[in-house]
């Protein structure tokens, strides 16, 4: 099983693409989860219609100004 931890910050486009990028791995996608967590307040817009398990995190009371605590979180 490989799982793969990213942060989302209001950018859909950059999202969309690097799900689709993975989505290309096709040896290894059967073995394949992935964790964003949102580090924003919009939750991320997109089609989620991949082949993997996303699983979406939405942090709360954030006090932070860069990404680190958002992977942690992840």
């Amino acid at each position: 099983m490989i799982g793969i931890v990213m942060t989302y910050f209001e950018r859909p486009y950059q999202l969309e693409r690097t799900l689709r990028s993975i989505e290309n791995l096709k040896s290894w996608m059967e073995e394949v989860f992935i964790v964003i967590v949102n580090d924003g307040p919009n939750p991320p817009k997109t089609s989620w219609l991949h082949p993997f398990n996303i699983y979406l995190i939405n942090t709360q009371n954030k006090q932070w100004t860069n990404p680190e605590p958002a992977y942690n979180i992840g």
